[in-house]
């Protein structure tokens, strides 16, 4: 898999949305390609996209926001809109979105330092698609989230200046003083020793 990994990392590199498709969807249609029904350190699946509607699904946005900027401080990555996590099957993405609009939505959280690409394939009849997220890998410093979640029942799914980061198939968010700590490492190969540690706090 590690061939297929520089792949698609190439790929991500470049947004090139046609690479990505070739590499992990049947061709010419929205089913997965064998190898690539499951999560990973590169890719994540959503069944449907939030509302972009003033004030609504606010909560969900943010925790995009967390995803987005844990695969932009690894190896860059794709979040994909429309296919079941359940059993990786193509629903179709109802909501519709654009690059502006996605970026618009995340911009409270994540900043304006990258730009996130987005793109709409297999559309259908009526209207559904999948949606392709693309999020560049990070240029030089790890960015931190720069605004609280909205509270859900009292509590955060981060705070301001926690820092996210992709571990496996997960977003995981690192918070307080060990956020300051480890951003005065050299990189994600200090904090792949350090996690085994029992004094990191992990939000998920």
């Amino acid at each position: 898999m590690t061939l297929t990994s520089d792949m698609l990392k190439g790929y991500i590199a470049n947004r090139d949305v046609k690479g990505i498709l070739g590499l992990m969807f049947e061709q010419r249609t929205p089913s997965l390609s064998l190898g690539f029904n499951r999560e990973d350190q590169l890719w994540d699946f959503k069944q449907d996209c939030p509302s972009v509607s003033r004030g609504s699904s606010e909560a969900e946005w943010a925790k995009i926001s967390a995803d987005v900027l844990a695969f932009h401080n690894q190896d860059g990555g794709i979040i994909f809109f429309g296919i079941r996590d359940s059993d990786y099957s193509f629903v179709g993405a109802t909501e519709r979105l654009d690059t502006k609009l996605f970026n618009d939505k995340i911009r409270k959280y994540c900043g304006d330092k990258f730009w996130v690409s987005f793109a709409r394939e297999y559309i259908t009849p009526d209207q559904r698609y999948l949606g392709i997220a693309i999020i560049p890998p990070k240029s030089f410093a790890h960015q931190r989230l720069l605004k609280d979640a909205p509270p859900e029942q009292g509590k955060y799914y981060f705070k301001a200046g926690d820092l996210c980061f992709r571990i496996g198939d997960e977003t995981r968010i690192l918070r307080g003083s060990e956020a300051i700590e480890y951003a005065a490492t050299k990189g994600w190969v200090c904090l792949r020793r350090l996690t085994p540690l029992k004094n990191l706090t992990f939000v998920f």
